[in-house]
């Protein structure tokens, strides 16, 4: 599946969900924001746009993209736990702002599994863990921090 049928089966769903929750409670009756910690341009900005575009188009309501891209995201999901849990304010994260941020920092102004709600996965894709090979780093396991 290319990525361009991926994004247009999110935006779908998404489109869909919020369409069901705007019947139930009238929602949304003021615009939608959408807090995403990469910098415009980058693949998951150009993603929140597109969706934000057909959620505009679906819902009758402007859908606002805001870019904190300071500190690998940890700005943008500190601004999303402050923010009033309302629906009005989302985010779309890349996995290492959820998984490693934890295991790189000791004290994250957020806990990823009790602050935020997940609502689906947007894209799988291959990654890739690589150091220079004059690191022994023969454990992806192991746990580095930084205080």
């Amino acid at each position: 599946m290319n990525a361009g049928c991926l994004l247009r089966r999110w935006v779908l769903l998404a489109s869909l969900v919020a369409m069901a929750v705007a019947h139930a409670q009238g929602y949304p009756v003021r615009p939608i924001h959408f807090i995403v910690g990469s910098a415009p341009g980058s693949v998951i900005d150009v993603v929140t746009r597109q969706i934000g575009e057909g959620l505009a188009r679906e819902l009758r309501q402007p859908v606002l993209v805001e870019n904190r891209f300071s500190a690998g995201g940890i700005v943008a999901l500190q601004a999303l736990k402050s923010s009033t849990p309302d629906g009005y304010t989302l985010s779309v994260v890349a996995m290492p702002q959820m998984s490693v941020s934890p295991t790189l920092f000791k004290h994250l102004p957020y806990d990823p599994v009790k602050d935020f709600a997940p609502i689906g996965i947007l894209s799988r894709g291959p990654q890739l863990l690589v150091v220079n090979p004059s690191v022994d780093a023969n454990n992806p396991g192991a746990s580095f921090h930084v205080d």
